[in-house]
């Protein structure tokens, strides 16, 4: 009688990126710490409150990434800051990028050497997009985090909805002006995206989306 084994499950694709990824950064194989990390990110990004920062989000930035991993100084630590760039997410908090970091750091400052934790650190808080970039690798985090402001205009809707939706418990009238000076703020500086390859493939189709989306009633008499 021939014996038929029961197949083994898929693996899935992105618990073994992030395995490989934080194998990279440690130079040795710590799959076990590595799985610990890479479930507790997913339980953050999959909780109920993320609508737009959650797991699509960050897979979509990960396969911007994929784009320009080449060009980056650092790409295991950028790849590795954008894991973590959102994964403490409270609605309306000014502090998130903040608390992501102090994540990051809990995991990384045992674990991985002390210039590499600070680099990622740096990275991390780059999203908060309060100051501008100063070196390649930033400019390419920042602009990874905001190239979903070229999607297509259903999907950018349906991401501009989805926002909202987390701020949810904010009125109206508190809302939208604040996020019109946002969007009116990256229509004033003279590049949307810093880097030169996002800006040569996606800074007009942001631009015509952000004007767009001003134009419609929530936005009106702002």
């Amino acid at each position: 009688m021939n014996s038929i084994s029961n197949p083994s499950p898929d693996p899935n694709p992105l618990e073994e990126r992030f395995v490989s990824l934080w194998s990279r950064c440690r130079r040795l194989n710590d799959r076990v710490i590595a799985l610990e990390i890479y479930s507790s990110l997913v339980t953050l990004y999959t909780a109920p409150q993320r609508h737009y920062h959650s797991l699509d989000h960050l897979s979509r930035c990960l396969q911007a990434f994929d784009e320009i991993a080449a060009f980056a100084a650092a790409p295991n630590e950028v790849e590795l800051a954008l894991w973590f760039h959102d994964a403490v997410y409270t609605p309306g908090a000014s502090d998130n990028e903040l608390k992501s970091r102090e994540l990051f750091m809990h995991w990384g400052k045992q674990k991985l050497a002390e210039p590499q934790t600070a680099l990622i650190g740096e990275l991390i808080m780059c999203t908060t997009h309060t100051t501008p970039p100063r070196t390649l690798d930033e400019s390419l985090i920042v602009d990874i985090d905001l190239s979903s402001f070229a999607a297509e205009w259903p999907i950018f809707v349906q991401d501009s909805q989805n926002v909202r939706l987390e701020q949810r418990q904010t009125s109206d009238q508190q809302y939208y002006p604040a996020h019109a000076r946002f969007l009116r703020g990256l229509l004033d500086r003279p590049r949307v995206f810093y880097s030169d390859y996002f800006n040569q493939r996606l800074e007009h189709q942001a631009r015509a989306n952000i004007q767009r989306i001003l134009a419609t009633l929530p936005y009106q008499n702002l």
